[in-house]
């Protein structure tokens, strides 16, 4: 079984917290060629450690979540080496400071680019729609149903049918709870609302 890694939802935040927490700062980041949600190594990776800068919200102290998906892709290290122990090995890492503004605080994460999208959505069982007649990458997702056998065996991957939708086996779910990380909540296929 997979499941989508949900970056909106953070269950170590109370229940009445609203809203973003922290604001990334995208405006201020220029992405590399072909992006990071494109699926393949990146043509012409950062060389050096990347800046970003960030803004808590509602007295939020701490550090970064571990997984934030959005115009730049981020997790913190300590994910990125359950996922290592777990074997996946589709990924690309770059060094990254996250700077907070109004306390200065820093916190080393990374930048990282799934390679590999992968087209697994049983289209007769899912519903799945596109603007633009194409039926990857931008596609409006309420819910889906994932069919095993095309998921070429990969442990993490981006769904090609949405960039903005990464998958994770229940061995790498289980491996991410058991080291404690619970910035972000895991939804199954049939739940999932992308639009």
């Amino acid at each position: 079984m997979y499941y989508v890694i949900n970056d909106i939802d953070n269950p170590s935040l109370d229940d009445d917290d609203e809203g973003p927490f922290l604001e990334i700062h995208e405006e201020l980041l220029r992405a590399p060629k072909r992006g990071w949600h494109s699926g393949a190594p990146l043509e012409e990776p950062p060389t050096e450690i990347i800046q970003v800068e960030a803004t808590p919200h509602f007295g939020y102290q701490g550090p970064p979540p571990d997984y934030y998906d959005d115009a730049i892709s981020l997790m913190s290290p300590r994910l990125a080496q359950v996922l290592q122990k777990t074997g996946v090995d589709n990924i690309e890492y770059y060094p990254v400071v996250i700077s907070y503004r109004n306390t200065g605080e820093t916190y080393e994460w990374l930048a990282f680019n799934i390679v590999g999208l992968v087209s697994a959505a049983d289209p007769a069982n899912s519903r799945i729609k596109s603007d633009d007649a194409v039926a990857l990458k931008n596609c409006s997702i309420d819910g889906f149903t994932l069919d095993p056998t095309r998921t070429r065996g990969l442990a993490l991957f981006r769904l090609a049918e949405n960039l903005m939708t990464t998958l994770v086996s229940e061995q790498v779910k289980q491996a991410i709870e058991q080291a404690g990380i619970n910035t972000f909540a895991f939804t199954r296929a049939q739940d999932w609302i992308r639009i």
